[in-house]
């Protein structure tokens, strides 16, 4: 009985190493060099090891403008050529309106956003949020973007007075979440002096990356046959994430609707 299990288990091992190895080939059949990837984890380790930009800054140096990466299991081009990407994103866009979307995430899901959607959900919210962006709208908001980039620039000045090193980066992050603020909710955050705002720490959390949540997609890469299991992960700890920015986002909705300025037809 043992003699049977252990053939098994030797038998499918074989075939997903062979497989796995079989599917690393496709750049060297595509004649698309590329850093040689690790047999479970591709080029993911190295990419996650240092900052993206410069571990494809390394790899355009030895492998050209144009080359091939894997993040797990999945194959990936990374290109700075620019007739490529006049192909890609003009020529042949027909081709590309889709982004490539985890295995892990349910692109089905009601309650999937426009980031994670695909298809006929990801074709409806963009119709949705399109009129947000015309060019009538963006020309109203351009006042209010400026105004936080000045409030921006007064407070980088008075940090570069200070001649102490600081991390940009989180002060970029204000910015933008000000931005989003008084554009897409018509309320004053103030998150480019404040940085111990609500709704900036839950916006980080939001984005932040902790190891339990890779653990999904680590799953439906190496596991295809668990996709459906590490669905359920990330859905449940994505709304764990997200609850402190639905709190925040459902009062803010709230209180613009209980506005008297602002009547709701």
């Amino acid at each position: 009985m043992w003699l049977y299990l252990v053939a098994v288990i030797v038998i499918l091992a074989s075939v997903w190493l062979w497989q796995r190895i079989d599917s690393y080939r496709v750049f060297e059949k595509m004649g698309i060099n590329g850093p040689p990837p690790n047999l479970i984890f591709g080029n993911f380790r190295q990419i996650m090891s240092q900052p993206v930009w410069m571990a494809y800054r390394k790899w355009e140096q030895l492998y050209g403008k144009t080359f091939g990466v894997f993040f797990l299991n999945s194959p990936s081009i990374v290109t700075s050529d620019v007739h490529f990407l006049q192909e890609v994103f003009v020529k042949q866009f027909s081709k590309f309106h889709q982004r490539e979307i985890p295995n892990s995430i349910d692109t089905e899901d009601e309650k999937t956003n426009m980031v994670f959607a695909k298809g006929k959900r990801w074709k409806r919210l963009r119709l949705i949020s399109n009129p947000t962006f015309s060019s009538l709208k963006m020309k109203q908001m351009a006042p209010l973007i400026q105004e936080s980039v000045n409030s921006f620039m007064e407070a980088m000045e008075k940090r570069c007075q200070e001649e102490k090193p600081f991390d940009i980066h989180s002060e970029f992050q204000g910015l933008t979440l000000e931005v989003i603020g008084s554009c897409g909710f018509g309320i004053e955050l103030n998150s480019v002096r404040d940085n111990t705002s609500p709704f900036l720490a839950a916006c980080r959390k939001v984005f932040s990356t902790p190891l339990v949540m890779m653990w999904p997609m680590f799953i439906a890469e190496l596991l295809p046959s668990l996709t459906g299991l590490a669905k359920v992960m990330n859905k449940y700890l994505t709304r764990k994430k997200m609850r402190d920015i639905d709190a925040l986002v459902s009062a803010a909705v709230q209180s613009r609707l209980n506005d008297p300025k602002w009547p709701i037809n």
